[in-house]
Formats: structure tokens, C-alpha cells, sequence
């Protein structure tokens, strides 16, 4: 008696083999041009509160 088991490959192993697009290179684009405008703005000098 022969059992084989054949395992299905995981979601995330599928999801690794697609291939890099177009759509997939303007999203991590547009991400980091907002992460970086986020950052740059909390390190802007601010006035001083003095009176």
C-alpha cells in the first residue's frame, strides 16, 4: 500500500512567485512619496509658544 501525499503550496509561496508589475511599482511609489511628506512634515521646526 502506497500512500502519497501531495502537498498544495501555500498562499503566500503562490503570491511570491508572481512576477513585479507596473501597478505594483507606482503603489510602492505612491507609499513612499506619502511616507515621506508624513515624515517631513513632523520634523519641520515649529514656532515657538513663547509670549
Amino acid at each position: 500500500m502506497t500512500t502519497e501525499t501531495t502537498q498544495e503550496p501555500s498562499i503566500a509561496a503562490r503570491l511570491d512567485r508572481l512576477p513585479m508589475t507596473r501597478l505594483h511599482f507606482a503603489a510602492v511609489g505612491v507609499i513612499g512619496l506619502g511616507l515621506f511628506f508624513d515624515q517631513y512634515e513632523n520634523f519641520l521646526p515649529r514656532p515657538s509658544r513663547r509670549c
